[in-house]
């Protein structure tokens, strides 16, 4: 079984100097353009913003060189929005409070409890992505897809350009990518039937997956031990 690990490139196609290839394509196929089709309909703005809100983290973590989940997001999202008017026009201590907030109230609110929480206002804005009103700010999920869309082509061309952006994606993509590539190259080989339904037989003791063919491995380890020598 192949292992498709972006857009027209298997596991066993992938080496080192791939790696921003397979990052590249990963973000942009599997994630952002899919966002920016559910931006072409009505009532898909939490939906494009779940799939474009995963892109600010690596973005954040990539251009900063900062580790920690909350730095690196709140990164991210002055990423995101540098450049464009509606942000510019904030002083620092606001914008650091615009994202924050974003962080904290919109990404963690979405990514754990399927909402945001107070301080955050969806709605559209014709031509802007955010508005700060007091203490709430109010962010258009459409144009904030085009956002993060535009924001990642503008880090592949820094990469291609900057060695502090190249060297910064390295860091980040052995940590991330790396890792857990070889997890995946050191799995036992499954093969499938054509009928994966009939996962397990239905035989007196220990269940032997139908269909399924584990070469030696770890998880031969399971099927010949006793539970009893397992600690």
């Amino acid at each position: 079984m192949k292992l498709v690990i972006a857009p027209g490139i298997t596991l066993d196609e992938y080496t080192e100097h791939r790696a921003f290839e397979v990052f590249e394509k990963r973000t942009k196929g599997w994630i952002l353009q899919q966002a920016l089709k559910l931006t072409e309909t009505q009532d898909n703005g939490i939906a494009a913003l779940l799939l474009s809100l995963s892109c600010v983290e690596p973005m954040g973590e990539i251009i900063s060189g900062r580790s920690k989940n909350g730095e690196k997001v709140e990164d991210g999202f002055r990423y995101v929005l540098k450049g464009r008017k509606d942000f510019d026009s904030v002083n620092p201590t606001g914008q650091n409070f615009v994202c924050g907030l974003l962080t904290d109230h919109l990404r963690n609110g979405l990514f754990h409890e399927a909402f945001f929480t107070p301080g955050i206002v969806i709605a559209h804005l014709e031509g802007k992505v955010l508005v700060l009103d007091g203490s709430t700010v109010v962010i258009d999920p459409y144009q904030f897809t085009h956002a993060t869309k535009e924001s990642f082509d503008r880090l592949c061309e820094e990469y291609n350009s900057s060695k502090e952006v190249e060297e910064g994606f390295m860091r980040f993509w052995k940590a991330k990518g790396e890792n857990y590539l070889k997890s995946l190259r050191k799995r036992p080989s499954v093969s499938l039937s054509p009928q994966p339904q009939r996962l397990f037989s239905s035989s007196q003791g220990t269940a032997t997956p139908a269909g399924v063919t584990l070469t030696p491995g770890p998880m031969e380890f399971l099927q010949t031990k006793k539970k009893s020598d397992i600690t």
